[in-house]
C-alpha cells in the first residue's frame, strides 16, 4: 500500500517527506528506501520546524513504507527529539499509521515505551483513520 503524501511538502530527502495539512497537523511519510541516521534526523528536525512555524501540535507519521528504526535513532527520538518537540512546540498528539514490518512496529513501540513526556500516541491501519483522529484533537 503506498504511503499518503502531505498536502504541502516542505522538505524531502531519500528517506521521506515532511509536509502539513494546514491548520491541522504535520505529516511525515517514508519512501521505503534504506535510511541513514542523518536522513531520519533531518526529517524529524524539519518536522519540528514545521510544527513551530505553523503553530501545530500534532503529527501524522505514515510508517507503512518506513524501514526499521536503528536503536541509536530510537534512543535519540525518545530521549532528545520528542522532549524537545514537546517543550518547543507543544507537540501533544501523534497518529502512527502502522507498518506491516514487524521490526518497524517493534522499534516504534520501543520509542513510545521509553517516552517520559506527555505525548498521546495512537496507532492506525489507515491514514484516513489517523487524520480523522488528529482532526478531533484540534
Amino acid at each position: 500500500m503506498p504511503a499518503s503524501l502531505p498536502t504541502h511538502v516542505y522538505f524531502r530527502n531519500a528517506a521521506g517527506a515532511v509536509g502539513a495539512e494546514p491548520q491541522a497537523y504535520v505529516h511525515l511519510s517514508w519512501t521505503g528506501a534504506p535510511m541513514s541516521s542523518g536522513e531520519l534526523r533531518a526529517l524529524y528536525e524539519q518536522a519540528l520546524s514545521v510544527l513551530k512555524q505553523q503553530r501545530l501540535n500534532r503529527i501524522l507519521t505514515d510508517h507503512r513504507n518506513m524501514p526499521p528504526i536503528a536503536p541509536i535513532d530510537q534512543q535519540w527520538l525518545s530521549e532528545e527529539w520528542v522532549p524537545r518537540a514537546v517543550s518547543e512546540s507543544g507537540y501533544a498528539h501523534c497518529a502512527v499509521v502502522q507498518s506491516q514490518n514487524v521490526f518497524n512496529r517493534l522499534g516504534t513501540a520501543q520509542v513510545v515505551m521509553q517516552l517520559q513526556t506527555p505525548l498521546e500516541v495512537k496507532y492506525f491501519d489507515t491514514a484516513e483513520e489517523a487524520a480523522a483522529w488528529l482532526h478531533k484533537r484540534g
